[in-house]
């Protein structure tokens, strides 16, 4: 069972291809996808692939806005913020890990309104040359694949039996190896949280190069509680770690189909699929793919010292690279069931401007004030329901260590970079 690759086709930007939960004939569908989509003409791609005239596709104005920004556009005197980072990227490459990271997200065609400040985000502060970065939608939903921006692969699927939308899409999250075929780790991420900072691998990597998985023992206890013991089989007294208090959520790509054969063998199923179709049956309550995962590694030794967990009630903190926006401010509380507000986009807009203004020297843009930006949404989730337990004693010191150097490397690259057009 799992996504199977049916069709496939590029242009010289965009990667589409089409999976299938279930094998329904020998012509359309394969056991396991290749290695790669599989490359087609540019004809190949559908006549719907055009955006269609939605609101939600609006994307023109917002990108625009944010290009005309003094922060995008390069001036006469300085580097754009855009060339300052992707010359960064460039310089500290072999810092992140040799495989590559694969940036995946698996959402729905009516986040996409949410997505065009994801995509702004993500190109100014996700190293763009360090691995994949694949978008999943719904079988059905082909036509959205023209608005998706250039240096996307984009899947299309559908899901098992009596599976509905918001479990299919934590199923998919299961077989993130499957989409991202190419690079040693899958960092997993949701159309509405953006990053929020220029990420770097400090951020996601310990000093050996073992991904950072966050967790909690005690926020939010009783909200998974039953559906990761009847997943896993736990006793009613074994530690559960909530793996869902930040995002992208990163594993190694040999760590999916590990857990996934677990969970197939734990509950005597014929495939994965047929146990996520059980687990509908049994009318359990909801799922954290997350919590689940994470709490797998928990208790597997092997998958434990293949990770570096964070526990936020016992370990120094980090800071959160991206901000889940419904749980947190600039987003307010009334905001939180309407994604399509106005004052939501704001909010996002805002979230991204802070991050710019926090990972360069603020005397190269005017918007940028000379103050030291500290958000909390850096530090806390769901509008501080979770914290850092020793937040008080080692925010300054986290902070300082993170944009000290990268700051100084930033206004490094704003030197050479005017002092080459002086030349010219």
């Amino acid at each position: 069972g799992g996504p199977r690759q049916a069709a496939a086709a590029t242009t010289a930007t965009t990667t589409v291809a089409t999976t299938t939960a279930t094998t329904t004939t020998a012509t359309t569908t394969t056991t396991t996808p290749p290695a790669a989509p599989v490359a087609l003409p540019a004809a190949a791609l559908p006549a719907a692939a055009a955006a269609p005239a939605s609101p939600a596709l609006q994307l023109g104005q917002p990108r625009a806005a944010m290009r005309a920004s003094p922060f995008i556009s390069s001036s006469d005197s300085h580097a754009s913020v855009t060339q300052l980072f992707t010359a960064y990227d460039q310089q500290n490459r072999s810092k992140w890990p040799a495989g590559g990271v694969c940036l995946l997200m698996r959402t729905f065609a009516r986040d996409f309104n949410l997505l065009q400040y994801f995509w702004r985000a993500e190109q100014l502060f996700w190293p763009q040359n360090i691995g994949e970065k694949v978008l999943v939608l719904d079988k059905g939903e082909e036509m959205y694949a023209g608005v998706v921006p250039e240096g996307w692969s984009v899947y299309f699927e559908s899901f098992p039996d009596q599976v509905d939308g918001r479990h299919g899409m934590q199923w998919s999250n299961f077989y993130a190896e499957k989409y991202c075929p190419q690079d040693e780790f899958i960092a997993i991420s949701d159309a509405d949280a953006i990053f929020s900072m220029k990420v770097t691998p400090d951020l996601m990597f310990d000093p050996t190069g073992k991904p950072y998985v966050w967790g909690s023992r005690t926020f939010q206890p009783a909200l998974w509680r039953s559906s990761t013991r009847w997943v896993l089989k736990m006793a009613n007294d074994a530690e559960e770690i909530n793996g869902m208090v930040t995002l992208p959520v990163t594993y190694q790509r040999s760590f999916f189909p590990r857990i996934r054969e677990h969970l197939t063998r734990l509950h005597n199923a014929t495939s994965f699929d047929s146990f996520m179709t059980a687990y509908m049956r049994a009318g359990v309550s909801l799922f954290s793919q997350f919590v689940i995962m994470a709490t797998y590694c928990w208790h597997t030794p092997e998958e434990k010292a293949a990770v570096h967990f964070r526990i936020a009630e016992v370990d120094p903190p980090l800071m959160r690279i991206a901000n889940h926006m419904p749980y947190n401010p600039p987003v307010t509380s009334e905001l939180r069931g309407d994604k399509r507000s106005p004052n939501f986009e704001k909010a996002m807009q805002q979230v991204i401007i802070t991050g710019i203004c926090a990972s360069v020297p603020h005397t190269l843009f005017p918007v940028c004030q000379p103050s030291t930006q500290d958000p909390e949404y850096w530090w806390i989730y769901d509008s501080g329901g979770l914290k850092w337990t020793f937040l008080a004693e080692h925010r300054d010191t986290v902070r300082k260590q993170h944009f000290e150097p990268l700051v100084a490397a930033i206004t490094q690259i704003d030197k050479d970079w005017t002092g080459l057009k002086r030349k010219r």
